[in-house]
């Protein structure tokens, strides 16, 4: 079992080194005018894993969407938290995640 985990820790740095996964992580606080700095970062991200425009405009706009819904309707109260957000291209698939931290807790 070690070997296969150890050919998968290796098969992931080739891909990171060959350009094959491109990933950006980033903290924000529970404010709408946090999104300004996300989009920015996703601007970026776009580029870098060479998306066309037609991708980076759903990328953006599902989350967008997502994260408008989380900040105005995810929290109970009027509390400082916090949400992490990955955002990973490996090949031609996505994955993300989006993980809501409770008050203050970074």
């Amino acid at each position: 079992m070690n070997h296969v985990l150890i050919r998968l820790t290796r098969k992931h740095a080739l891909d990171v080194a060959l350009k094959r996964i491109i990933c950006i992580k980033i903290t924000i606080k529970n404010n709408l005018s946090e999104l300004a700095g996300v989009f920015i970062r996703l601007q970026e991200f776009s580029k870098q894993a060479i998306l066309t425009k037609k991708v980076a405009f759903n990328l953006h706009l599902t989350l967008d969407e997502i994260l408008n819904n989380i900040i105005s309707y995810g929290y109970e109260d009027t509390a400082l938290h916090f949400i992490d957000i990955t955002l990973q291209k490996k090949m031609n698939a996505f994955i993300s995640l989006l993980r809501m931290i409770r008050k203050n807790t970074i």
